[in-house]
């Protein structure tokens, strides 16, 4: 759970966004993952973002926004509007990295030693990040294919079916 004086923080910096407002909120609750890391339990999910050029700048705002707020873990799949999600989340998460969790998601047609690798590097490439911390597959298919394999330099921590 994050310090009282990283909610004070987050708190000066909403005040910022909203003047006049007064804000209450306490700070993120968390879970932990197998390897003791923890995670916010409420993230932001970005299916049908970055599909409408015209609302680019205020998802990505909205996004940031809610990263002030504290909800760091940030959902997005290389499915949603075919690549652009993921686009949008490297515009918001710009200069804030070491404060967010990413999670993306594989297609399952691309689950194969073959292309699984292929699907990870596109991924990092539109979220203009060095490793996602999970890597899951988008739903449930008939070729499961073990992530583990990915466990490089390229995934932080977390590989999930």
């Amino acid at each position: 759970m994050a310090s009282r004086a990283d909610c004070i923080v987050r708190a000066r910096s909403v005040e910022r966004s909203f003047p006049g407002f007064q804000i209450r909120f306490s700070c993120m609750k968390t879970a932990r993952l197998p390897d003791g890391e923890r995670v916010p339990v409420l993230g932001q999910g970005t299916w049908r973002m970055g599909e409408n050029e015209s609302a680019y700048a205020d998802e990505v705002a909205a996004l940031r926004l809610g990263i002030d707020l504290g909800m760091t873990l940030i959902d997005s799949a290389e499915m949603y509007g075919e690549g652009r999600a993921e686009k949008l989340v490297a515009d918001a998460i710009e200069g804030q990295r070491e404060r967010v969790f990413i999670v993306t998601k594989v297609y399952p047609h691309n689950a194969s030693r073959t292309e699984l690798p292929k699907a990870c590097e596109r991924s990092l490439k539109r979220l203009r990040i060095e490793a996602i911390d999970l890597y899951l597959l988008h739903w449930r298919s008939n070729s499961i294919f073990c992530l583990s394999s990915l466990q490089t330099s390229n995934l932080k921590h977390h590989t999930s079916l």
